[in-house]
């Protein structure tokens, strides 16, 4: 059986529990070399190497996220405007200091 994707869906043992689909990519040859290369080291082929990568890639997401979020002009303006505060904070504390050093 054939599903719309183009893949061979009939089922192995290990499968039996989820469908799999066949996904034709475009790899930087550079890249398809490296999933070569790691391959071989750790005794697998490139499916299960390609596999494994996006299945921790997918798992890391929520934080990635988190963590790689862009920076927006809203932000910036945010930030000029919070450090402009400090500023102004920073100099009449040296006043008051000042003055509370003479008294």
């Amino acid at each position: 059986m054939t599903n719309n994707l183009g893949s061979s869906d009939q089922p192995t043992p290990e499968d039996i529990s989820e469908q799999k689909v066949a996904i034709k990519i475009q790899l930087p040859m550079s890249l398809a070399k490296a999933i070569k290369r790691r391959a071989g080291r750790l005794g697998q082929d490139h499916n299960e190497v390609i596999l494994e990568a996006l299945q921790r890639l997918l798992e890391d997401e929520p934080a990635q996220l988190a963590s790689s979020r862009l920076v927006t002009v809203e932000d910036l303006t945010e930030l000029v405007t919070r450090i402009s505060a400090l500023e102004v904070v920073s100099s009449r504390m040296e006043d008051l200091e000042g003055k509370w050093i003479a008294s």
